[in-house]
């Protein structure tokens, strides 16, 4: 099986938004009109139900390029939305949303549609997946099984999903329970070789478990067909810039683990069911809750690894530029996430609508105050973004 070698600099990612009523701020079938009045869809894509919209990166090489690409795309799609009476938003459930979507329609959806009812139905969800750029299949394999381990703090510091139909659910990402629900979510398999994924997707395809890479909706998996390690475990985050702060954060997570200190980091390889119980521990309580650090039982609390985190990989996004970026991430773990945010803003009110205004709000405010350039910026020129130069998307 081939491997597409990417560079170790390569950064996309993929942010699915909330089509919203402009009036009652609830879910809203749009994506059809939508993609017919969009005057580009290269970075513009469809998800399984109509309520959703997605944005895919384009290849990029550092945050600020992925930030600004985004902040483009996502602005497009902003004013074409609320041409057609509609807003976006970036949450990781909608919290009042009662009813069902309608199925995309696609070959691929009425697949998944018939293989999984009802289920795909409940599936109304928001995440942001980093790719993160891997030379080899045998490198893909040895930084998954590295990354494992913090897979719970990542979901804990980007837990934003509180509320589902109507209630606060008591969790901090909901979006996790939700998911479970489905087939092949979750913690994945605990692979020691390229060779043992190989034979994962031969078995898989002889016993037709899996049609494509797509089917693997693991929260850390390998991506041969683009050259990346997909990071899917986190919820969406309000604003682009927090967005593009977890993939900074998750590119540095990723050269640490690169060299030669990863083993001095505070989290290292934990036997499966230990794992799964941070996953649900940090779903639960997100940066409230407490995570199991090795075998003998040990805790410690998921702030204190989340900031203990950005501080180890803190010289490798320095090197890179991208300090302001975990800068922000600090701040967010400081402040007790968006999950704490959101139940702020239900607190002040008592009501969900306004819960969904403020993400609107946040959105609409960063898309405007981005809007036009700083003086003396100068349009970068490199090829993946020059006139007639090629598209190249991660999705």
């Amino acid at each position: 099986m081939e491997f597409k070698a990417s560079p170790a600099t390569s950064l996309g990612a993929e942010v699915e938004l909330q089509l919203l009523d402009r009036n009652s701020l609830d879910l809203v079938d749009g994506i059809l009109p939508l993609l017919q009045r969009c005057p580009d869809t290269t970075y513009i894509k469809p998800e399984y139900l109509q309520f959703t919209v997605e944005v895919a990166s384009k290849v990029c090489h550092h945050p600020h390029e992925l930030e600004e690409h985004l902040l483009t795309q996502i602005r497009m799609l902003n004013h074409t939305a609320y041409d057609l009476g509609m807003k976006l938003a970036a949450l990781g459930t909608h919290p009042f949303c009662s009813r069902l979507g309608h199925v995309t329609p696609s070959p691929r959806y009425a697949r998944v549609e018939a293989d999984t009812g009802y289920v795909g139905y409940t599936q109304i969800t928001y995440a942001m997946h980093v790719h993160i750029g891997i030379g080899s299949g045998d490198e893909a394999i040895r930084l998954l099984r590295r990354m494992r381990p913090y897979l719970s703090v990542l979901l804990a510091i980007a837990a934003n999903s509180p509320y589902w139909r109507g209630l606060d659910t008591g969790f901090a990402s909901y979006r996790q329970r939700v998911l479970m629900e489905a087939h092949a979510f979750g913690t994945p398999p605990q692979l020691d070789s390229w060779e043992a994924f190989e034979a994962l997707v031969r078995v898989s395809e002889r016993a037709h478990i899996f049609e494509s890479f797509s089917d693997m909706h693991w929260d850390l998996r390998p991506r041969p067909d683009y050259g990346t390690l997909e990071l899917r475990v986190t919820d969406i985050q309000p604003t682009v810039h927090e967005n593009v702060a977890l993939a900074a954060t998750v590119q540095a997570l990723a050269n640490y683990l690169r060299s030669e200190h990863w083993q001095d980091g505070p989290l290292l390889e934990l036997p499966l069911w230990l794992e799964l119980e941070n996953h649900y521990r940090a779903s639960h309580l997100g940066l409230d809750a407490v995570g199991v650090v090795d075998t003998y039982g040990n805790t410690r609390p998921m702030t204190d690894l989340a900031l203990d985190l950005l501080e180890r990989i803190r010289p490798y996004a320095q090197e890179a530029d991208t300090d302001n970026y975990l800068d922000c991430i600090q701040t967010l773990v400081a402040n007790g996430g968006n999950c704490r945010r959101q139940r702020a803003v239900f607190n002040q009110t008592h009501t969900l609508k306004p819960v969904v205004a403020h993400a609107v709000s946040r959105l609409e405010e960063e898309l405007q105050d981005s809007a036009a350039p700083p003086s003396g910026h100068v349009q970068a020129t490199s090829p993946l973004h020059r006139p007639g130069a090629q598209h190249r998307h991660w999705s």
